[in-house]
């Protein structure tokens, strides 16, 4: 298997290779050189995307290419979240913004809470999406953006446009980009 080092994806896309924490305790979302030219919605909460729900409007933003949309089912299922709560902060919080639950009670945030809940959420999404594609169901979503070639093609010239296989070597947030691997 001759491997495709992904520069372009360094965000830990399939989460295998989900978003984290570095070892100074800086968060590094992997977006870090994107501004809002690049993304193929509107910022979340603007009038376009306010049917959308979280899920949908963070798979479609540009480098999140191979993810796939997790069930809120899924999501909602602690069984399927443990062990989670003690590998991201705001825990609660990010699990809320993901299923776009709102608690009126709760007292406004700050903009600097607000950002860290948001990478907590990225980070959190990310873990859940690692899990959900070892399913059968996610199993057949990502062999659905395989075959559609969502992921894209080998770019030897042997290979004749082979469709290549994203491949996390490490499901610890931040500690290495996903690759892709011609078959």
């Amino acid at each position: 298997m001759a491997e495709l080092a992904n520069s372009s994806h360094n965000d830990g896309a399939l989460r295998g290779a989900a978003l984290g924490d570095d070892p100074h305790g800086e968060y590094h979302s992997g977006l870090d050189n994107t501004d809002e030219s690049d993304f193929d919605e509107e910022p979340y909460g603007s009038d376009e995307s306010a049917n959308l729900s979280w899920i949908a409007w963070f798979c479609s933003l540009k480098g999140h290419e191979y993810f796939c949309e997790v069930p809120e089912d899924f999501i909602e299922d602690e069984f399927n979240l443990t062990g989670l709560s003690q590998s991201v902060n705001y825990y609660v919080e990010a699990l809320d913004m993901i299923l776009d639950i709102e608690d009126d009670n709760e007292e406004p945030l700050d903009a600097d809470e607000i950002e860290a809940i948001d990478g907590s959420a990225e980070i959190l999404y990310g873990l859940i999406h690692a899990r959900y594609i070892l399913t059968r169901n996610g199993l057949h979503q990502m062999a659905d953006k395989h075959e559609n070639g969502d992921f894209g093609v080998c770019p030897r010239y042997c290979c004749e446009g082979t469709y290549v296989v994203p491949c996390a070597r490490t499901d610890v947030p931040e500690r290495d980009s996903v690759k892709l691997f011609c078959p």
